[in-house]
Order: C-alpha cells, then sequence, then structure tokens
C-alpha cells in the first residue's frame, strides 16, 4: 500500500526539476554583455567588410590604377569571414552551462547562471545555526532545579508543544517517549523565538527561554535551556543539546583558504551555546539570541559592511534568503518557502558545499574571461592580417571556427569539478 502526500507538482523532487531546467532562463551580466555586444559587433563588421570590398578599387581607380576588385573582394570575404561571432556566441552560455551542470552533478543547484556569476564574488557567508552548521537533532541531557519528577517535568513539557514541529519541541517529545494525547491540550499561545503557553490538564504550563517571562534559574551546563512553569511557579528546566555537522568544521576552514573574508553566525540561542559552537567551529563573527526579524536587521547590517557579496546560508528563514545577495538553502532539511526563495540548494546539506559551490563559480567565470580574452585577441590580430593581404581564407577559417572549437573545449572544462 502507498500512500501520497501531495500531488507531485507540488513535490520537492518536482520543483527541484523545475529549477535545474529554467536555470538557463537568468542570464547573466556576461552573458547579457555578449548579447549586446553582438547587436552591435555583427553590423559594424558587416559594414567593413563592405567597406573593405569597395572603397579600396575605387581609390586605386580615382588614382588611375587597376582596381583589382577580385583581390579586395576575397579579402572582404575573408574578413567577413573571421569577424562571425561564434566564438563569443556559443561558447559563453555553453560555459555558465557547464558550470551549472557541473554544480548540479555534485549536489549543489544553482537556479541561473546570474546566481553563478554573484556566487563567484561571495565574500561574507553568513550562517543560521540549527540545521546549518549543527545537525538540528536535539537531545534532552538533562533535567536541573526541578521541583517534581523527571518525568512529570518532561510530560508537561512535551504535551505544551505538540502543536509545534521545532526541533527542540520534537525532542521534548522524544525523550518524553509515551503518548501525546492531544485532548488534554487546550489554548496553546505561541510566542515566536520565546516558547509555548498552554493548558494541559486544565494547568497553564509556560515552556521556553528566559525571554518568555518566566522567573528562571540560571543553568551553568552548555546547551539550550527550556524553562517550565506550571501556574506560574517555577518547576525547573530542561537542558537540550545540539550536535555540530561533521563537515562544519571543515566548511568554515575550507571558505577561509578560498578567500572569504568573514564568517558570521546567527542563532535564536543562548550567548553561552552560541559562543561555545563559535569558538568550536572557528567562525570569526556571531551573534545570538535572534528573533527571525533580527537576523535579517543583521543581514542588512552585513551588507551594508561587506566589501564583496554576501551569501546566507539556512533551512527555512525564507525573508534572509531573499535578502541576502546570494540565499543559499539546505535541500533535505530545509522548509518548501526556504527553497523556493534561495538562489542555490545545496541537496544533502553538507555545509562542505559551500565552499565547493564558490570554487565551481570562479572556475566557471574564470573560463569565461578565458574565452572572451582569446576570441576578442585572435579575432582582431587575424582581422588585420586578413585586412593587409597577409593571411588567406585558411586563416579566415582558423580565426572562425578554429577559435570556436577551441573554446568550447575550454568551456567544457568547468564540467569538471576539483576537490577542495
Amino acid at each position: 500500500k502507498i500512500r501520497t502526500t501531495r500531488a507531485f507538482g507540488e513535490s520537492t523532487v518536482s520543483k527541484i526539476l523545475e529549477l535545474v531546467e529554467n536555470s538557463s532562463s537568468h542570464k547573466s551580466k556576461s552573458e547579457n554583455f555578449i548579447s549586446k555586444f553582438a547587436r552591435v559587433y555583427t553590423p559594424a563588421v558587416c559594414g567593413a567588410a563592405l567597406a573593405l570590398a569597395v572603397l579600396p578599387p575605387v581609390l586605386r581607380l580615382l588614382t588611375g590604377l587597376d582596381g583589382d576588385w577580385g583581390t579586395w573582394l576575397y579579402r572582404a570575404l575573408s574578413f567577413l569571414v573571421v569577424s562571425c561571432p561564434c566564438a563569443l556566441v556559443i561558447s559563453i552560455p555553453l560555459s555558465f552551462f557547464a558550470g551549472l551542470g557541473g554544480a548540479s552533478h555534485e549536489g549543489i543547484l544553482i537556479k541561473g547562471s546570474n546566481y553563478l556569476e554573484t556566487l563567484s564574488k561571495t565574500k561574507t557567508v553568513v550562517f543560521d545555526k540549527t540545521g546549518t552548521l549543527t545537525q538540528g537533532v536535539f537531545d534532552v541531557t538533562g533535567v536541573h532545579h526541578n521541583s517534581l519528577p523527571r518525568e512529570k517535568v518532561l510530560e508537561y513539557a512535551a504535551l505544551a508543544e505538540c502543536a509545534s514541529s521545532h526541533p527542540i519541541s520534537r525532542s521534548l517529545q522524544r525523550a518524553y517517549g509515551g503518548h501525546i494525547d492531544r485532548d488534554r491540550v487546550t489554548d496553546i499561545q505561541e510566542f515566536s523565538g520565546n516558547g509555548v503557553v498552554a493548558r494541559v490538564d486544565g494547568v497553564t504550563v509556560a515552556v521556553g527561554n528566559d525571554k518568555l517571562g518566566i522567573a528562571w534559574h540560571d543553568c551553568h551546563s552548555v546547551g539550550t535551556i527550556i524553562h517550565l512553569a506550571l501556574d506560574g511557579q517555577y518547576a525547573g528546566h530542561i537542558v537540550i543539546s545540539d550536535v555540530e555537522k561533521p563537515h562544519a568544521r571543515d566548511a568554515i576552514a575550507a571558505l577561509k583558504r578560498i578567500g572569504v573574508e568573514k564568517t558570521v553566525m546567527l542563532t535564536g540561542d543562548r550567548a553561552k551555546v552560541a559562543d561555545h559552537v563559535a569558538q568550536s567551529l572557528g567562525v570569526d563573527e556571531v551573534h545570538s539570541e535572534l528573533l527571525p526579524a533580527d537576523k535579517v536587521a543583521q543581514v542588512e547590517r552585513l551588507l551594508g559592511q561587506s566589501g564583496g557579496k554576501l551569501a546566507f546560508v539556512g533551512d527555512g528563514i525564507a525573508p534572509v534568503l531573499s535578502r541576502a545577495d546570494i540565499g543559499i538553502a539546505m535541500g533535505a532539511m530545509g522548509s518548501d518557502a526556504a527553497i523556493e526563495a534561495a538562489d542555490v540548494v545545496l541537496m544533502d546539506d553538507d555545509p562542505l558545499k559551500i565552499a565547493k559551490a564558490i570554487r565551481i563559480s570562479r572556475k566557471c567565470i574564470r573560463i569565461v574571461y578565458e574565452n572572451i580574452a582569446f576570441a576578442l585577441i585572435v579575432k582582431a590580430l587575424c582581422l588585420l592580417l586578413v585586412a593587409v593581404g597577409a593571411a588567406n581564407m585558411w586563416a579566415a577559417i582558423f580565426g572562425d571556427v578554429g577559435v570556436m572549437v577551441i573554446a568550447v573545449l575550454n568551456a567544457i572544462r568547468a564540467l569538471r569539478v576539483s576537490k577542495l
């Protein structure tokens, strides 16, 4: 028996396929420049070829010499062959297609060549902590200052949080381990970033951090501290710890190796926990105890300070992903809204892929510039030699087809992704 939860068109797989198929519609500045360049360049060289075929013979006739129409017509046709912009018009989009394809092969979905170009200029990377640098799998590691048995504290907390899908709520329900009877819970009020207040078996239960407005006792344990109050009376706190992702530390180190100037971590967690994680991973700057709106404000502040482009990496904060120069979403854990809002999607949630994505984008842009420079220099040289009669049609064909083939072969190099 198979149970379907949504139509295929609404599934994550369908959306990802659509992103890959439509990635070519988002053109980079380089592609747009080549399109505009070709619109001006093509009529200009056609006019130059016509002038080369007509003006020299006419001038020779005016001076009493033989017009030699055949020679100048041959040079004009050779000039026209050389001037064909195929190498630029074909190899530049192909370089971006190869870059997007190479990234997709590595599980990095980039929604367009414009984002690929912006990604190559990234100098600041901002991370959301939970689910990005840490696994987002919380485990209860202690219950302290409790006036009730441990099991009863966990039961009240789990029932109060039963309507939430937040990882911390799931960890409380997992630690309780009993049946969650939602009929026992009424009047649920959720305070974003702070906690939940609900009535459980007629008792008012407040579960949340120290900003929820309940009396609390400090805890020296490192982790997320969830305080519990029953009918306004403090009943203890629960210590929940998250685990770093296996490659999180390597990801930060890899970003610094490739020239990213600043790494920043934003979290709604307590300062003690945030500082511990940031120090362990080697993050340059950390901001803690933030609500979602505070994270948007921090990104806007960093945008004003950043010399290059700023990338934000997260799994669920769509407004921040949209506000950054480049939004990078975790595809496996990320919400549908985050995947839609992001410019880049990491399919396996591995933060080490961020540095790889930047390396792919820089390699792709480097190949684009190589092709532009090579094509323009060789064509300019061949045009000059053909115009003065120092090169024949064979050289003209090389200046067109030969340069195009070399540029295309160079563009294909973007498919190969080197290891970090």
